[in-house]
């Protein structure tokens, strides 16, 4: 579930400006500017027998590009933060035919980048991890009388 949540972020990102958004760390040769979207942590809450919320932590980094002078772009960086949160704003977001709820937005301008958490819940189904065995349906006894 966690990829599809990233692509999902990914994909609203990309349909709002043509940079490189990536989902795991490059090194040194990254693209500025560009976004890293990552896992940070997550947690479950039972709500029920059948029913868990799912808790999920995402952080979006927004790698603002360099002035000539190798000063971060400010004023880059602070629409950037503005586009961010618009295209958050709405306190969900579609993955497939789910909806994820954005349960809070935190962070901002940090040196020469953007931070930004999402706190994300999604409730599912508990999902079984033992396998159905068929049920006998009938039983044959061998009784003898010593």
């Amino acid at each position: 579930m966690i990829i599809e949540i990233i692509t999902a972020i990914s994909t609203l990102i990309a349909q709002n400006n043509d940079l490189t958004v990536y989902i795991q760390n490059v090194g040194k040769d990254f693209e500025r500017p560009s976004f890293l979207i990552s896992h940070i942590n997550s947690a479950t809450n039972d709500l029920n027998m059948n029913v868990i919320d799912n808790n999920i932590f995402i952080q979006i980094v927004y790698y603002a590009p360099w002035d000539e002078y190798q000063n971060v772009d400010a004023v880059n960086q602070y629409n950037m933060h503005d586009t961010l949160k618009g295209i958050l704003k709405k306190g969900f977001f579609k993955m497939g035919d789910r909806a994820v709820k954005i349960m809070q937005l935190t962070g901002g301008p940090r040196d020469a980048e953007i931070y930004l958490t999402l706190n994300l819940t999604i409730t599912e189904q508990k999902q079984d991890d033992v396998q159905p065995v068929a049920m006998a349906n009938k039983l044959i006894f061998n009784l003898k009388e010593e």
